[in-house]
């Protein structure tokens, strides 16, 4: 709810295309995890885990077949030279936190993994607003409306911390 909250504090005509989309990536992400959980139940950690990681590189590169995107890569491809070390290295974090995002799904409970996925909108709100404030971009509208979205975020929080709760319970 924190999450729909988030997307609908601005301009909330044009968002629902946007809860919709929202609604069936989580449907998506909780059937992967329960899925995750169901290979690591039943096969080696790092065999899987290395599994799931090349299928994940098969599908992006899949999307090379689509002519439109092959044409897009080669006329962006002077940016994204310049930018090929920090797409590494935000590429190894991503990979790390794939890690032990599926570490944690191995060894715990998924729903919670899954409740802590979820809250990433408020990390992702939480980094924004720093870079905003830094480079002064921060507006009187943006200002005036980071008491509800703080109050989403911490909304985020106490739901990932009921989720912990009742399955320790």
């Amino acid at each position: 709810m924190a999450s729909i909250g988030l997307c609908t504090i601005d301009k909330f005509e044009s968002k629902w295309d946007t809860l919709y989309l929202m609604s069936i990536a989580v449907s998506i992400q909780t059937g992967v995890v329960l899925l995750e959980k169901y290979i690591f139940d039943r096969s080696d950690f790092f065999g899987a885990f290395l599994s799931i990681t090349f299928g994940i590189f098969i599908t992006g590169l899949l999307s090379l077949g689509i002519r439109l995107v092959r044409v897009s890569l080669v006329k962006d491809l002077p940016k994204i030279k310049k930018a090929l070390p920090i797409f590494i290295i935000i590429e190894l974090i991503n990979w790390a936190a794939l890690y032990t995002g599926q570490s944690a799904v191995k060894m715990g409970v998924p729903s919670l993994v899954s409740a802590i996925e979820a809250s990433i909108p408020a990390f992702a709100f939480g980094i924004s607003l720093v870079l905003a404030m830094l480079t002064h971009k921060v507006d009187a509208e943006t200002k005036r409306k980071l008491p509800i979205k703080w109050a989403m975020v911490g909304l985020m929080m106490i739901g990932v911390w009921l989720i912990g709760a009742g399955i320790e319970a």
